[in-house]
């Protein structure tokens, strides 16, 4: 059995980490109070990442490959993997998929972009973005996830509030682009650096444009359109150099102009369960897939390790978002039943305190269906259902019917 370094394994589901503990001996990379170093194997709390520390564990353990869930953990584990000859995406590859602005250079010299863009460190900065542009147009860090800090600037008032959001997250720098039009997806694609598969698109439902309130996949496009972003997609990945792992690509399509714009291209396996949603539609577990690519198996061997069944046609999810002084259900998935059933989920309460940084998930609900308007359905009936409240310090969680009152 090969053994496998997740480095700061905190992003990752307890789950996750339990279905590459299958196929895998697991070493535990990670600072002091991941909540899974108990997890591995082996474990190595460590002072500084890009360190002989780290480098003298691997050898020690006899380590075959090393993986990230983490996003800023990216280029580290990059540098790590080159220094141990592991099989994972260049360093360089690393430092485009974890930096907004250096992303948007890249597509734009391949020519896949052509939305204006200007990296800005003050606000006086993004307003001279906005003399050059006009409006709409969006504001956020370089460097984040969960929508962090991600704002549309309709008016020239806007931009003191946005820029204020993205200091108050401790970024350094933020960019500003040319706002995109279009319904928004995100390809689960995954890479052995040469050859390319696209698991399936997820067609996300937002608040406000920017606050995602779930998703269903597979995604409801055409079958010519939904072919041609991929082929979109994995000609994007021909240019990254060694571009192996599993990618979280978030994009824009305009149905009225056939046009595709890349939002962002995240070098891990998608958050908000969407990994959920695609094993259950598709057999694929996303978490194994990144685990065998970081241990040097190709893309073929990885799909034949799976048994590729569905359990059902389509699976969505929503979330819940704070709306006033209540929490209402929106869509998560069960991939063990068909069944509806509230999932309760742990809040991050790192990002709760305002409703600005979007990433609240507290609890969610489940839909699956045989068509995408049947899945999308059961998931508008589940909201009208179900309201969940929550006490301030999210330690209560009663399902009560509509206008009902919590008794917390």
């Amino acid at each position: 059995m090969k053994k496998i370094a997740i480095v700061n394994p905190g992003y990752l589901r307890e789950q996750g980490i339990r279905d590459i503990s299958r196929y895998f001996e697991t070493a535990i990379i990670a600072q002091q109070g991941n909540p899974y170093l108990l997890m591995g194997d082996q474990v190595l709390i460590y002072n500084k990442f890009c360190s002989e520390e780290v480098l003298s564990f691997l050898k020690q353990n006899n380590v075959d490959g090393i993986l990230t869930y983490n996003c800023s953990d990216l280029v580290c584990t990059a540098n790590i993997a080159d220094k141990m000859g592991f099989a994972f995406m260049s360093v360089t590859t690393a430092e485009i998929v974890t930096d907004k602005a250096k992303t948007r250079q890249f597509l734009r010299e391949i020519k896949k972009s052509n939305i204006p863009f200007a990296i800005c460190n003050t606000k006086q900065d993004v307003i001279s973005f906005s003399q050059e542009i006009g409006f709409p147009f969006v504001v956020k860090p370089t460097k984040s996830s969960c929508s962090l800090g991600v704002s549309i600037i309709r008016k020239t008032s806007d931009i003191e509030k946005a820029v204020s959001i993205i200091k108050n997250l401790s970024c350094t720098s933020m960019i500003a682009e040319g706002f995109i039009k279009g319904c928004e997806y995100s390809a689960e694609i995954f890479s052995d650096g040469k050859t390319s598969f696209c698991v399936g698109i997820t067609e996300k439902t937002h608040m406000e444009e920017t606050v995602e309130m779930g998703h269903i996949f597979p995604a409801n496009l055409d079958i010519d359109v939904n072919k041609k972003i991929i082929e979109i997609l994995q000609e994007i990945l021909n240019y990254l150099d060694n571009a192996r792992g599993v990618f979280h690509i978030e994009f824009k399509f305009d149905k009225e102009t056939n046009i595709t714009e890349i939002v962002e291209i995240n070098g891990r396996v998608g958050g908000d369960f969407i990994p959920f949603l695609v094993q259950n539609t598709t057999g694929i577990n996303l978490d194994i897939t990144q685990a065998k690519l970081a241990v040097g198996e190709d893309i073929s061997a990885v799909l034949e390790s799976f048994e590729r069944k569905s359990k059902a046609a389509f699976s969505g999810i929503r979330f819940a978002i704070q709306q006033r002084k209540e929490f209402k259900g929106f869509d998560k998935m069960d991939f063990l039943s068909k069944n509806q059933r509230l999932i309760s989920l742990n809040s991050n309460k790192s990002c709760s305190s305002s409703f600005a940084s979007n990433a609240l998930r507290a609890y969610a609900i489940l839909g699956t269906g045989e068509t995408f308007i049947e899945t999308k359905q059961s998931l508008d009936e589940s909201i009208e259902k179900s309201c969940f409240y929550l006490t301030k310090d999210n330690g209560c969680c009663c399902n009560q019917s509509k206008g009902g009152k919590c008794p917390g």
